[in-house]
């Protein structure tokens, strides 16, 4: 570490990996000598550069090596290339400390997305907390959704305000939405409420009952009506994938262990039949004795005799 030069502006520890939304800030961009006086060559390696750094770990940051900043800014192993536009692709990165240059914009926005990244895993968290107490439920009596009372009664599970998104220096959100300004009640999308939704639809699915056999009158449409359960929203009985499954014999337990692993990786929104096609297609592979698909749930309801696609 060199100490003549100076402190890194952000911690090691920032890192908005997965983080899809980078501010532009258009006006800073096409107002500054950067836009004014970059070749075409040297503007596009500088902007690729400049999502390679939000990326990087710290974010904000990239390594002080010409092989590595040439491949990082799409130009492959064209090393004289990028030393001729090098010095305006890195316009405004400085040298710190730690060995590695900072652009000191981006790492301003980098602490204010990181600070929401910090934020929104605390109250995940702490949500999941107060989900584990209340599992075991309040006393005999006394209803779930009481604040509780000086007298001991009462389980203090009452629900409190939602909370504001916290947002940049302009007013926006992590999605670029402008936040300053409030809608009104009935048509704002509460992202706090939305999650706490979406926990409770998740905790639901980790019970998924099986299907009605007076309602999936063939094995295509239970594996349909699992599937959809779990949130699976595309998955129909004609779906070419529900029909291979249902033909192979896809157990009701690997959908709904299928389901469950999407959801690790697929933290929201909706999972398509091809998102869990590999993970099932994994688990439906397995060795009997690792779980593999040897009994099947439908032959244990109906029998074979009745198992058709």
């Amino acid at each position: 570490m060199n100490e003549d030069l100076p402190p890194p502006p952000v911690p090691p520890e920032v890192d908005l990996r997965g983080l899809d939304y980078m501010p532009l800030h258009g006006n800073h961009l096409f107002g500054s000598e950067f836009n004014a006086l970059a070749t075409d060559d040297a503007w596009r390696a500088g902007v690729t550069l400049w999502w390679a750094a939000w990326n990087q770990q710290p974010a904000g940051s990239l390594p002080d090596n010409d092989m590595a900043l040439c491949r990082l800014a799409d130009l492959g192993r064209d090393v004289k290339g990028w030393k001729q536009i090098r010095e305006m692709a890195l316009r405004g990165f400085v040298l710190c400390s730690d060995g590695r240059l900072y652009h000191p914009f981006i790492c301003k926005q980098a602490l204010i997305a990181w600070d929401k990244r910090v934020k929104e895993r605390e109250r995940k968290a702490e949500y999941r907390a107060k989900k584990a107490a209340t599992k075991v439920g309040p006393p005999p009596g006394v209803p779930r959704d009481n604040p509780g009372t000086e007298d001991g009664t009462g389980d203090g599970t009452k629900p409190g305000p939602d909370a504001d998104v916290p947002a940049d220096v302009n007013g926006r959100d992590v999605t670029g939405r402008d936040v300053t300004t409030k809608t009104p009640e009935a048509a704002r999308i509460d992202p706090i409420s939305a999650a706490a939704a979406e926990a409770e639809a998740a905790a639901a699915r980790s019970e998924i009952p099986p299907p009605d056999p007076s309602k999936c009158p063939t094995r295509r449409g239970a594996v349909a009506v699992i599937l959809r359960s779990g949130g699976v929203s595309d998955a129909t009985q004609a779906h070419p994938t529900v029909v291979d499954w249902a033909q192979r014999g896809v157990t009701d337990q690997q959908l709904r262990d299928a389901i469950e692993i999407a959801r690790t990786r697929k933290t929201s929104g909706d999972i398509p039949v091809a998102y869990l096609k590999p993970i099932v297609t994994e688990l439906h592979e397995r060795p009997v004795d690792a779980g593999g698909s040897k009994e099947r749930d439908w032959d244990r309801i109906f029998g074979p005799q009745e198992r058709t696609a």
